[in-house]
């Protein structure tokens, strides 16, 4: 693996893609995601982290709850070549559904591939919050697939 020296300081992503949510295995419904992020280099390691604000479809069934996500990243960044990274991450959200009128936090877990500046993503993410319903009850679950463009800022 070689230095991450393609990797600028800080990074502007557009996203957009696919998401599948579920309500602890109800049937789910599938749903757009679209939004944006940045992530900042924080040492001389190829360590990030980072926030944004998504739109997300965190339902179930026939059940939609259109949700705005706020999520919490950190994440380290394998260089492989001049121009492909590997970037898994963890962290938090924070979300608030519409339909639902609720706020949620929770865990996500991901991985990014990113070759030159368009990044492929796919990622999980668990509620904490336990949802009762007179058909379903559980907390929310969410697959997600993106495509991303990256803006990099060489800001030190």
């Amino acid at each position: 693996m070689a230095e991450d020296n393609n990797d600028s300081r800080v990074h502007l992503k557009v996203l957009g893609g696919l998401s599948y949510s579920t309500l602890s295995g109800e049937d789910g419904i599938f749903g757009p995601t679209a939004g944006g992020r940045f992530d900042i280099r924080v040492s001389s390691q190829p360590v990030y982290v980072g926030a944004g604000i998504e739109y997300m479809n965190k339902g179930f069934h026939h059940n939609s709850n259109h949700s705005f996500v706020v999520p919490f990243l950190g994440s380290y960044h394998l260089q492989f070549g001049e121009q492909i990274t590997i970037e898994p991450f963890a962290g938090t959200t924070i979300s608030y559904g519409f339909n639902w009128k609720n706020w949620d936090c929770g865990l996500r877990l991901g991985c990014n591939l990113r070759a030159k500046r368009w990044d492929f993503t796919v990622g999980y993410d668990l509620g904490f919050r336990h949802y009762t319903f007179n058909y379903a009850e559980g907390r929310n679950q969410s697959l997600f697939i993106n495509v991303g463009y990256n803006f990099n800022l060489d800001i030190n």
